[in-house]
């Protein structure tokens, strides 16, 4: 165990020791609402930092006052110092694997990269004469962390020895040094995505590395790490760890040789989009989550290694051109990946010439051919569609993107069958977006692992179990499904895999889970072996009307399925005591009704209190049902084309939903 952990653990032994009891029932998930506040002030106690709901001062705009000693504090974020003896696995799998003495001097080296958005170079890539580094800082807004270097005021401190700038000459250069920064927070429902339902933590990041002719367990290094408090996932479990060294294969470096001092060669990246979304298996609302980030120079102690970062948060970082990448988590050499990019235009004005330079996915080691090989590029026929060309790059010309505008492409690729399983994961993390006068932006690392086809899973999700209406005050009971039904190319088990549900009506929850053929119990996350299906029961008895959209997640490190592992089911709650008022052929009809040939059903406005409009909507059909509602002057009317189905209509006014209306073909 590393004295990074032996230090973390103690600090929170300690506070089990004191208040075991009292915690139990804090972090006991049935008594959340009971404990939230004693759990607040018991982690501002004892770690020294108080725990909200996102991250205060994420985008590092607060107030800045550096002071006159290697420490300078960043608000609401915790700072700390290591001496860095080499990390005892390559790669790590969380900061456990990296011995991280904590230090008192110099402590944590941290600043904060001051002036106007992304004019400024960082100290040890500035040129005098070109060519110049691309990177401009700050990365957003006026100001962004810097973490493990002190450039802008005394004393001018840095992780390693050399290199040091000679102007000024008043720098401090540490050995073997690291610094992280740190925040935790508790998760609220505000923070799920409504997009996916997910929580998802997004931030920029931009490494800078110097150049060191050591292993790659002594290099500089940067390092991410997402644990959840609650669930005990921390030390050698977090829910989220990267680990990155310096020019290690697969990250998208650039260099630069010559600083201030023209001695040395620089490893860095443009600025780099994190977007960690593990799943509802792992982060609850309610949960206290922590983010570390940490960097390092070597642990021999002459090279130096700092990190900038910004615009911390759960939702997409406003004010900038975002993209992300979606990919199947692991596959075959051999194999055909398919990677669907996400673009939006943040900021308040719109942005002329945008593009996304979808550059190959390669492998984590050496290997030959050294990338993926071009199969096609699809882009969509409706929306925001964009010009792509190339074979590797792929260049997809956007075009100007107005302010909220969003669109998306399709790259597929195919694994060279020669590749071996040691060479993964796949990475693709070289997929910048740009535009007139914005920088470009690195998505977010998507990573593939590969695998032999007898270890792949495919997982798929599946909500036709839950009825799609249900009324207040009547009990609704449903179930959703996770099935690995192999397939030639995936016929392994999916370890330590999830199914989950996230936006349910109010009132209805998952009361258990069981695995089938042995129909036994079943706790996510869990194995699904191949051939075998986890029901999840859902009941309750609705509270609140209104229509939401439920949707089931299912994954594992090694499924292969990106289509079929997330599937929705929109569902309606209804108030049982209001009916739609409908007639046909001049008599009025109640619901279920049969109705022949076509005939257009007439709807009147709901009974309902208040001046608010009534709205029809379609909530369901079955068979071969084409359901259509239409306006006629100030008459509305329900058409359905069918031979041997049905159709469900919902009415709405003032917030109130109206009990369902099915006609039946005859």
């Amino acid at each position: 165990m590393s004295n990074f952990n032996i230090y973390y653990l103690k600090k929170w032994n300690f506070l089990v020791l004191i208040y075991g009891e009292i915690m139990e029932a804090v972090w006991n998930r049935r008594l959340w609402q009971q404990g939230l506040m004693l759990s607040a002030c018991l982690l501002q106690l004892f770690f020294s930092q108080t725990v909200y709901a996102d991250f205060l001062n994420g985008n590092f705009e607060a107030t800045y006052t550096p002071d006159s000693t290697t420490f300078s504090p960043i608000t609401n974020w915790t700072q700390t110092g290591y001496t860095f003896g080499g990390a005892t696995v390559v790669p790590p799998t969380s900061l456990n694997d990296i011995t991280l003495t904590p230090n008192v001097t110099p402590g944590a080296i941290t600043n904060m990269m001051i002036g106007p958005t992304q004019t400024l170079y960082d100290y040890f890539l500035f040129r005098s004469s070109s060519p110049f580094a691309t990177l401009l800082l700050p990365i957003a807004g006026s100001q962004s962390a810097m973490i493990n270097v002190r450039s802008q005021n005394t004393p001018y401190a840095k992780s390693g020895t050399n290199n040091v700038p000679s102007t000024p000459s008043t720098w401090a250069a540490y050995a073997s040094h690291a610094t992280s920064i740190s925040q935790q927070i508790i998760v609220q429902a505000s923070d799920v995505d409504a997009t996916d339902g997910k929580v998802h933590i997004r931030f920029i990041a931009a490494p800078i590395m110097e150049n060191a002719p050591h292993s790659a367990n002594q290099q500089p290094f940067f390092a991410f790490q997402l644990n959840n408090i609650t669930t005990g996932q921390i030390g050698a479990n977090p829910v989220f760890f990267q680990w990155n060294y310096g020019g290690q294969p697969g990250v998208p470096w650039q260099t630069i040789t010559g600083t201030n001092t023209g001695s040395d060669l620089y490893y860095y990246t443009n600025s780099q989009a994190y977007d960690i979304a593990p799943g509802n298996a792992f982060i609850h609302v309610g949960d206290t989550i922590e983010l570390v980030a940490l960097a390092s120079g070597c642990s021999p102690g002459g090279h130096d290694g700092h990190i900038y970062l910004d615009q911390v948060g759960t939702a997409i970082p406003s004010g900038l051109l975002w993209v992300s990448a979606t990919g199947p988590g692991s596959s075959t050499p051999g194999n055909n990946i398919t990677y669907t990019y996400t673009y939006t235009n943040t900021e308040a004005t719109a942005v002329n010439n945008v593009q996304v330079v979808a550059n190959l996915p390669v492998p984590t080691t050496a290997s030959s051919p050294a990338s993926t090989s071009f199969v096609s590029v699809t882009t969509p026929t409706t929306g925001t569609s964009p010009a792509c060309s190339g074979t590797g790059p792929v260049t997809c010309t956007i075009g100007t993107l107005q302010p909220g505008q969003t669109g998306t492409f399709q790259l597929t690729v195919n694994i060279p069958s020669a590749w071996t399983t040691s060479v993964g994961p796949v990475n693709n993390g070289n997929y910048p977006i740009s535009g007139t006068g914005v920088n470009p932006l690195l998505g977010p690392l998507v990573q593939t692992a590969l695998v032999a086809p007898s270890g792949l899973s495919n997982l798929v999700a599946n909500v036709s179990g839950l009825p799609t209406t249900g009324t207040i005050g009547t009990p609704y009971s449903g179930s959703f499904t996770c099935s690995n039904p192999p397939v030639a190319s995936a016929s392994g088990d999916a370890p330590n895999a999830s199914c989950d549900v996230v936006n349910l009506p109010a009132g209805l929850s998952v009361t258990g889970c069981t695995i089938s053929p042995a129909n036994a119990t079943w706790t996510e996350p869990a194995t699904i072996p191949t051939n075998q299906t986890v029901t999840c029961s859902v009941s309750g008895t609705p509270t609140t009307t209104g229509s939401v959209v439920a949707t089931v997640t299912t994954n594992a490190a090694n499924n292969s399925n990106s289509t079929q592992n997330q599937a929705s089911e929109t569902i309606t709650i209804s108030n049982a005591l209001v009916n739609i008022p409908a007639t046909l052929n001049g008599s009025s009809i109640l619901s279920p009704a049969v109705v022949c040939c076509g005939r257009p059903v007439l709807l009147g406005p709901l009974p309902i209190p208040g001046n608010g409009p009534t709205t029809y909507f379609v909530s369901a059909h079955t068979g071969d049902a084409i359901c259509f509602i239409g306006q006629s002057g100030s008459q509305t009317y329900l058409k359905m084309n069918a031979t041997n189905g049905s159709c469900t209509i919902v009415g709405t006014k003032n917030g109130v939903f109206s009990a369902p209306f099915t006609i039946v073909a005859p």
